[in-house]
């Protein structure tokens, strides 16, 4: 008897280090970010400050688009900071794209703690930047990796809310390596705890996908990359589940494409690397994240923004 009171003491604790412990272990900020963009190779960016709500200031670096080009928002993974992301902001820029770079409050030097009302709120910082700018809706990409899913979603959402009509609807979403949500993450990782009751900043992904209003680009890995890879098939079936919906409503279903990769960051098409030259065009295969970009950027309004309008 003895023994199994000491084991549920055990287990107990256990619950509770991952209750009240878990945003140490979701969220990793390393470094400072240096004092100007140039300073990791990046041309043509400057650094920004994104003012949130909540009365927080954070560092942002913004490379406008040029012409009537699309503006990708990076929302990067839960490790490192934007300096680490140089090599993707790089190949989007060269490609003809602005790329607004969303460094989160507690990563890169930024005051507070994150969390994930507080990485939704950087996000409508964002979208306000954006705003000031003078840029349509219409030319935004939002851009979640892993984790930065989450705000791309969330934003997504809220923006397809308050834009029912269509008339200036978001122009896509790409998700990188997303997941379903930090439940379904957490609770295949320890199988052994209640994750799905104990786990706080839950990014519901797939309970929110289906409402974002937008076109929508799906990439993981193929290797090295099994959480992303079991989560995509949900998320493109709940995202195709609304647009089956819409077409037996007789309106036309937004654009949907899915893509993969050897690693995280590494896409393929089929057998070879997936490249983008300077005008956005493919070198090798066809179907490069850039044209993908400039297709989502052109495609018609999606007939699920009414419907996400009521969803809120």
């Amino acid at each position: 008897m003895t023994w199994l009171l000491a084991l549920a003491g055990v287990y107990l604790a256990l619950c509770a280090a991952a209750f009240f412990l878990q945003r140490q272990y979701m969220y990793f900020p390393l470094g400072v970010l240096p004092a100007a963009p140039a300073e990791t190779g990046l041309k043509g960016f400057a650094a920004a400050a994104l003012e949130t709500a909540d009365g927080s200031k954070l560092a942002a670096w913004w490379k406008p688009p040029p012409g009537d080009a699309p503006a990708v928002v990076l929302f990067h993974g839960n490790a490192g900071s934007i300096a680490d992301r140089v090599f993707k902001a790089a190949t989007l820029a060269e490609a003809g794209f602005g790329v607004l770079m969303v460094e989160y409050r507690g990563y890169g030097g930024n005051p507070g703690a994150p969390s994930e009302s507080g990485l939704y709120e950087d996000a409508r910082a964002a979208a306000r930047f954006l705003e000031a700018q003078g840029l349509a809706r219409r030319r935004w990409v939002l851009y979640g990796e892993s984790i930065g899913a989450g705000p791309a979603v969330q934003l997504a959402r809220e923006l397809a809310a308050r834009g029912p009509d269509g008339r200036d609807r978001l122009g896509g979403v790409i998700l990188e390596a997303a997941f379903t949500s930090t439940a379904d993450l957490a609770a295949g990782l320890y199988w052994f705890l209640p994750m799905r009751l104990l786990v706080r900043d839950r990014f519901d992904n797939l309970g929110k996908i289906a409402s974002i209003g937008a076109p929508l680009l799906i990439v993981h890995g193929a290797r090295r990359d099994r959480a992303a890879r079991a989560c995509a098939p949900p998320l493109r079936r709940r995202a195709r589940a609304e647009d089956a919906e819409a077409r037996s409503r007789g309106r036309a279903q937004r654009p949907l494409w899915t893509g993969t990769g050897r690693g995280h960051t590494r896409f393929r098409s089929r057998d070879r690397p997936l490249r983008t030259d300077a005008k956005g065009s493919a070198r090798g295969r066809a179907d490069p994240i850039g044209v993908r970009l400039r297709a989502i950027s052109a495609a018609p309004a999606p007939a699920s923004a009414a419907r996400a309008g009521r969803a809120g």
